[in-house]
């Protein structure tokens, strides 16, 4: 078995960090190794001894277009590259000054010998190592000293495998031959590399969770039973709860812009078609009837869509819910679920096979006398009389044991067997329809293998076979080719507005209530205590989401983003939250809610700080490269595509956005981290939909929930007020200060002091955005004006003026009880 790259490095690591070797067994056995089985550059990208005049070089590294993109030197073990004494027990990979460098007479002597190979050859990028010390810089830098400029420096091997994906972004032939990021990084010293510190480190009560919200006893069993996966066979549940293509006349107008889940251009081109409705004369139900009743072979159908968009509930609602009439005459119908199922190869046939005879058996053929199995075997059985059995006396002991042996391995032959049950069904004139629910949750490669063994099914037993599919994980696989090879059909499901799912159920869930029907779930002396306030509280939230120009429908539809069942993950955590102000909206019969009211609860649910691993949440002022990032290098994208957006362009190519991060801001690492997390979250989405930054990326757009972050979000004070404590700042005193605040922040919650709370808030968030206006005003200045994108935190700044007058004018009201909104929702 090959070893994986990670492997490689710790091996090598483990074997030679305390030896010393030559220079040619050093290049063999450390260097060759971390090049090729490490950063995997292919042996013919790679030419050694190139010879350049005045010598020869020890590393070539060639590009795509035949030019070489890096030299590097390698000098023998023995002669340990002695770092400068303040760097010798720092991080695995940091910066130093050049000149620092060449101040030690070893690294010196290697720098100058492949600068003049660099210098001779036209090329940028050097590299020195002596396999256990890397260190790369510029050959030359316009208008100054080659020297006078920071180097890149790996300081042990450790770096290989302990911060294996930073060294395979930057080294790998990837990365150096379709961007070469190194040089990008090393360019100019555009951004130049900083310390960052964050607040949250310095605060000892930081992880403090905090309780539910009162009605959270009633409301938790709820969410969990009734704001999650439909269940088909429920029927009341369903019909009550399944919110279709048809719904969305039903969305208010404040919303209907932001519901914007379409065929994505790719697919129109791979033509997939709309779904339309989950109901016996939809688009899809048409297909299966037609299929099962030609009896077509090897038909395929696939369900595409994204992430929670609803694909296993439109199925299970079409074919077990309200199935076709003619399916419920003429059908059988057999959903194999791969949720729970591990990702091997060996446990995906098992499932699917030992599944599809247990579906198909349902008369319990394989469960009953002989006479009824020689008739499913018959043309075995017809075989062995001829054969095995003949002379053997039927009445005897010996006919039976061999009978009984020969039934038990056809049994075992799963694949006979599924064909002969859909044999068995064809004979009572009925065909077969095979689901194969959540493939998606698989990888591309496994996928394939779901989508071929689902078309092996529909040939071996005559059904049609119906599968659902992510589309960006269709675009990373092997099927799309597949898809011109058989009789296949794709369809895309539309997500529903998620205000419209929440009203359905919270409607569902008070009919329950007020038919004291929740006892299987709600304990009864629990629903008997607060069933009313339940119902109030709910009653106000279906008001709420029926609303023209609601707030919350707005906020729950954008961040969702399509993905349903992000939206009730999204939604259960708001109804059992302690921020969520359930007593002063059951109290008020005209509440209202605002965006801080519904903001906080969502974001942090359970936790007094928030913190971006543990929400679903972005930071979009975080800098995602610590060394040489910037705090707006997410709104500087997010600007840029809102703009092509509104100049109707629409996708913007990942070319021109590298261009200009890298050559004019030396942040292609921030761009391509903060791209990764954008297109993560949902705030912008590519051509294919794909949903991690990878090299497959082309174009890319703004999505509804970017534009609602860009313009809602960003510059509300509960937001910043949020996400202020865990965004990394480059100046210490800052981050000295905003620890502070937050230490206070919490403090003057636990002593009931809610005035000092919103006082402290406001000078923590205040603060903040003094610090990021330097940090734009030195950037500006910097990078001649950031023309392309503007200055994106003015809108920010004026945000937050707007919030800081309301804020102020609610705790002013009355300074020794100031609204609850303020400490809990605001």
């Amino acid at each position: 078995m090959t070893k994986a790259p990670i492997e490689h490095a710790e091996n090598l690591y483990n074997e030679y960090n305390n030896r010393s070797l030559n220079e040619a067994d050093t290049r063999h056995q450390i260097i060759d190794v971390i090049i090729h089985d490490v950063l995997e550059w292919p042996r013919k990208r790679v030419l050694t001894e190139k010879y350049i005049r005045p010598g020869y070089a020890d590393y070539a590294f060639v590009l795509q277009s035949g030019d070489s993109g890096m030299l590097l030197e390698a000098k023998k073990e023995g002669d340990y590259f002695e770092l400068p004494n303040k760097y010798r027990e720092s991080a695995l990979k940091r910066w130093v000054s050049l000149k620092e460098l060449v101040s030690k007479p070893d690294i010196k002597s290697a720098a100058i010998q492949v600068r003049e190979y660099c210098n001779e050859d036209g090329i940028e990028v050097a590299g020195i190592t002596n396999g256990h010390v890397w260190i790369f810089f510029k050959a030359y830098v316009q208008n100054r000293k080659w020297y006078d400029q920071k180097a890149l420096v790996i300081t042990s091997l450790e770096y290989f495998f302990k911060e294996y994906t930073d060294a395979s972004n930057l080294l790998s032939y990837g990365a150096i031959s379709k961007g070469n990021a190194l040089r990008s990084l090393l360019n100019g010293s555009l951004a130049t590399p900083r310390s960052i510190y964050y607040p949250k480190d310095n605060i000892s009560s930081f992880d403090q969770p905090v309780r539910n919200n009162s009605l959270g006893v009633v409301l938790r069993p709820i969410a969990a039973n009734y704001f999650g996966v439909l269940n088909a066979h429920d029927h009341d549940l369903m019909d009550a709860c399944y919110v279709g293509h048809h719904d969305f006349k039903e969305n208010t107008k404040g919303v209907r812009s932001l519901i914007k889940d379409s065929l994505s251009p790719y697919m129109i081109d791979k033509g997939v078609v709309e779904a339309g409705e989950s109901e016996p004369d939809g688009a899809v139900a048409k297909k299966i009837v037609r299929a099962v009743q030609r009896q077509i072979q090897g038909r395929v159908i696939v369900l595409f869509g994204g992430k929670g968009a609803g694909k296993s509930t439109f199925i299970r609602r079409l074919l077990l819910h309200k199935p076709p009439e003619y399916l419920t005459k003429h059908g059988v119908t057999v959903v194999i679920d791969f949720l729970n199922t591990p990702e091997t190869k060996e446990q995906v046939t098992n499932h699917v096979w030992n599944k599809l005879i247990d579906g198909l058996d349902q008369e319990d053929v394989l469960k009953g006398d002989r006479e009824g199995l020689y008739l499913l075997f018959s043309d075995r059985y017809e075989v062995a009389l001829k054969q095995e059995l003949a002379g053997i006396d039927p009445q005897s002991e010996a006919y039976n044991l061999r009978v009984n042996q020969m039934i038990a391995e056809w049994k075992r032959d799963r694949e006979y067997v599924a064909a002969r049950l859909g044999a068995y069904w064809r004979k009572k004139h009925k065909g077969i329809v095979v689901v194969f629910d959540n493939t998606d949750q698989y990888k591309a490669a496994m996928q394939d293998y779901c989508f071929t063994t689902a078309q092996d099914i529909s040939s071996k037993i005559g059904s049609v076979t119906v599968l659902s599919m992510r589309e960006e994980r269709f675009h990373n696989s092997k099927i799309h080719g597949l898809l011109d090879a058989y009789q296949t059909t794709g369809y895309h499901v539309q997500s529903p507005a998620s205000h419209t799912v929440f009203k359905r159920r919270i409607d569902y869930v008070r009919k329950l209530i007020r038919e004291g029907d929740l006892d299987n779930v709600v304990k009864p002396e629990v629903a008997r205590n607060k069933a009313q306030d339940a119902d109030k509280f709910l009653t106000m939230l279906s008001r709420e989401f029926s609303k023209e120009h609601s707030i919350a429908a707005t906020f729950f539809t954008a961040c969702a983003h399509g993905n349903i069942r992000l939206a009730l993950d999204l939604f259960s955590g708001f109804l059992t939250s302690g921020y969520t102000q359930t007593d002063e909206m059951i109290s008020s019969a005209r509440f209202t809610i605002q965006l801080h009211q519904t903001l906080k609860p969502v974001m942090i649910p359970d936790r007094f700080f928030y913190d971006e691993a543990k929400s679903e949440f972005p930071n979009i002022l975080k800098p995602r490269d610590v060394t040489r990032g910037s705090h707006f290098t997410s709104l500087r994208l997010l600007s840029w595509l809102d703009s092509a957006r509104s100049a109707g362009s629409g996708y913007v190519s990942l070319s021109s956005l590298k261009s200009v991060f890298s050559d004019r801001y030396g942040m292609l690492r921030d761009m391509e981290l903060n791209l990764a997390v954008l297109l993560e979250t949902g705030l912008i989405e590519s051509n294919n939909r794909i949903d991690t930054y990878t090299e497959d990326l082309d174009l890319v757009t703004i999505t509804p929930y970017g534009i609602y972050a860009l313009q809602k979000l960003c510059g509300n004070f509960a937001y910043l007020d949020l996400i202020t404590l865990d965004c990394g700042v480059f100046d210490s005193s800052v981050s000295a200060g905003l620890s502070d605040y937050g230490a206070g922040d919490y403090r003057a919650f636990k002593e009931g002091k809610k005035y000092d709370r919103v006082v402290l808030r406001l000078e923590k968030v205040e603060t903040f955005l003094r610090y990021l206006r330097k940090e734009m005003d030195n950037e500006i200045s910097k990078y001649g004006g950031c023309t392309e994108f503007g200055d994106v935190l003015g809108p920010i700044e004026a945000g937050f003026a707007r919030d800081k007058k309301r804020v102020l004018r609610s705790a002013s009201k009355n300074r020794s009880s100031v609204d609850e909104m303020l400490f809990r929702g605001g």
